[in-house]
C-alpha cells in the first residue's frame, strides 16, 4: 500500500530556506512561514542575507573547476547514501548549497573587497521575490523589476532600474540608505516605503518612517519633498515632480499577498497594471474605452477573472484569441 502524501517538513536553515524559496513549487503557506522564521530570532534576517548572497555567488561561479569539483563531491556523497524520501532531491540540492557556501564563504575572507560587490536582483514576468539584504533590511521585487544594491562604509544605495519594490529598511544612522530610480532619488530613514519605475514615471509611497525625495530636472535645478507616513508622490523623467498625495494603503500594498485593488482607475491604467503579471495581454479594440473609471480587486495575473468581471460589471464583451491575447469591446 503506497503511504499517504505528506508535505516536506519545513527549512529550518537560513541554507534550507534560501533553496525552497526558490523552488516554483513554494506555496503561499511556506512564504508565510519563511516570515514567521526571519521574525523567530534576531539573527535570522542576517544569516539568510548571507546565505542567499552566497548562493548567488555561487550561481554566478558556476563554471568555477574548484566550486564545479565540490558540487559534483557533495552530490556523489549524497547518491551512495540510502533515499529516505521523496524529497531527496530537494536535501541534495540544500547540501550543495552548504559546501559552496563553505568554499565561497572561505573566499569572501581572503579576496579583498568581494563582499562589498553589488548585488543584482530581478524577477521574471509574473514573479515576486523577497530578499533580505546584508543589513538585515527586506526587499520585496515586484513582477518584471530589476534592482541592484551597493553597500559600502558610508552609504547603502538600491537603484530600482525599473519595476517596484517593498522595502523595509534598518535603522543605521553611519550609512543612510538611499534609492535611485529615474533623474530622482530617496533618502531614507528607518523605514517602510515602496519606489515604482514605470514608464517614465517614478511613484514613492511611504507607509513608516520618514523619506526624502529629491529630483533633478534638465534644466539642473533641484526640488525637494519631505513625505509623511500615509503620503506618496510622483516625478517623471522632465524633471517636473506632483504635489504630494494621500496614499490609498489597500491599493499600494495589495500586490504584496498577489491581488490588484483599483478605486476608480482608468482602464487603460487597469489593463497596463494587471498585463505586467501575465504573458496573456488584454487590449482594447476601441480607445474610446480607455478612460472608462472601474473599481474592483482580483488575483494579480487571473486575466480571465478580469476580464469576466469588466464584461459583467461594465457591460463589456472579451473576444479571446488562440495565444491568449483577450481584446476589450463594446457589447
Amino acid at each position: 500500500m503506497n503511504s499517504p502524501y505528506s508535505p516536506p517538513p519545513l527549512p529550518n536553515t537560513a541554507e534550507d530556506w534560501v533553496v525552497r524559496l526558490q523552488s516554483p513549487t513554494c506555496s503561499t503557506s511556506e512564504h508565510e512561514a519563511f516570515e514567521d522564521w526571519l521574525a523567530a530570532a534576531p539573527g535570522n534576517p542576517v544569516a539568510y542575507a548571507r546565505a542567499e548572497r552566497l548562493h548567488g555567488l555561487a550561481s554566478a561561479l558556476a563554471d568555477d573547476p574548484e566550486l564545479r569539483a565540490e558540487a559534483h563531491r557533495a552530490r556523489h556523497a549524497l547518491r551512495a547514501r540510502p533515499a529516505r524520501s521523496r524529497w531527496s532531491a530537494w536535501a541534495l540540492a540544500t547540501a550543495a548549497v552548504v559546501t559552496l557556501a563553505g568554499v565561497l564563504g572561505y573566499r569572501m575572507l581572503v579576496v579583498p573587497g568581494l563582499d562589498t560587490a553589488p548585488v543584482h536582483l530581478e524577477t521574471a514576468l509574473g514573479e515576486r521575490k523577497t530578499s533580505v539584504l546584508e543589513d538585515g533590511s527586506r526587499v520585496v521585487l515586484d513582477t518584471d523589476s530589476q534592482l541592484q544594491v551597493a553597500y559600502t562604509a558610508g552609504e547603502r544605495t538600491l537603484t530600482l532600474a525599473r519595476g517596484r519594490v517593498h522595502v523595509q529598511a534598518t535603522r543605521d544612522p553611519a550609512r543612510p540608505m538611499r534609492v535611485r530610480a529615474g533623474n530622482g532619488d530617496v533618502r531614507v530613514i528607518g523605514t517602510t516605503f515602496q519606489v515604482r519605475h514605470l514608464g517614465g514615471e517614478v511613484d514613492v509611497a511611504l507607509f513608516e518612517g520618514a523619506v526624502e525625495v529629491n529630483v533633478v530636472a534638465d534644466d539642473g535645478s533641484a526640488v525637494t519633498r519631505d513625505l509623511a507616513p500615509g503620503q506618496r508622490v510622483v516625478y517623471h523623467d522632465t524633471g517636473a515632480i506632483d504635489p504630494v498625495a494621500p496614499l490609498a494603503p489597500d491599493e499600494a500594498d495589495a500586490w504584496l499577498d498577489g491581488r490588484l485593488v483599483f478605486n476608480e482607475w482608468p482602464l487603460e491604467v487597469l489593463l497596463a497594471e494587471a498585463n505586467r503579471y501575465a504573458s496573456a495581454q488584454i487590449t482594447l479594440a476601441d480607445p474610446a474605452l480607455a478612460d472608462l473609471r472601474v473599481s474592483g480587486q482580483v488575483r494579480a495575473g487571473d486575466q480571465d477573472s478580469l476580464a469576466a468581471a469588466l464584461e459583467v460589471g461594465w457591460g463589456l464583451r472579451a473576444d479571446r484569441g488562440e495565444d491568449g491575447t483577450i481584446v476589450l469591446s463594446r457589447e
